[in-house]
């Protein structure tokens, strides 16, 4: 019996998910497609406050974000935010670097992200 081995496709390293495929596959599923599940995932005040915080337009890695909450709970936010394509991830080394993706978000749904960006609106805080 011959067993043919392949090795996995790896996507370029601007755009190597964070998260394994089916993670990301699965998340897909539960957002609705387009521009409603991008609002779906801004719904949430702690994944709005990772978008306000990527804004100033540098990339920073996912432990510089300073939020009040445990890292299992950021990374489910930052899986959503990727799955929605409002965030690009991409690995350096042991790090894994976050930025918003501005410009796929203007290509695809243009004026959403700054008018969204624009809205005041206060710091979340940790559950109670």
């Amino acid at each position: 019996m011959t067993v043919k081995l392949t090795a996995p496709e790896i996507a370029p390293a601007a755009e190597t998910p964070y998260a394994p495929p089916d993670a990301e596959a699965h998340l897909r599923q539960h957002l609705h497609p387009g521009v409603v599940g991008v609002l779906e995932a801004l719904a949430d005040p702690m994944r709005m406050a990772i978008v306000r915080r990527l804004a100033s337009g540098i990339e920073c890695p996912c432990g510089w974000l300073g939020l009040p909450i445990s890292k299992s709970t950021l990374t489910h936010h930052l899986h959503v935010l990727h799955a929605a394509g409002i965030v690009i991830k991409r690995e350096e080394g042991t790090r894994r670097m976050l930025s918003l993706d501005r410009e796929g978000m203007e290509r695809r749904y243009p004026g959403l992200l700054d008018a969204i960006l624009a809205a005041p609106e206060t710091e979340p805080t940790a559950p109670v």
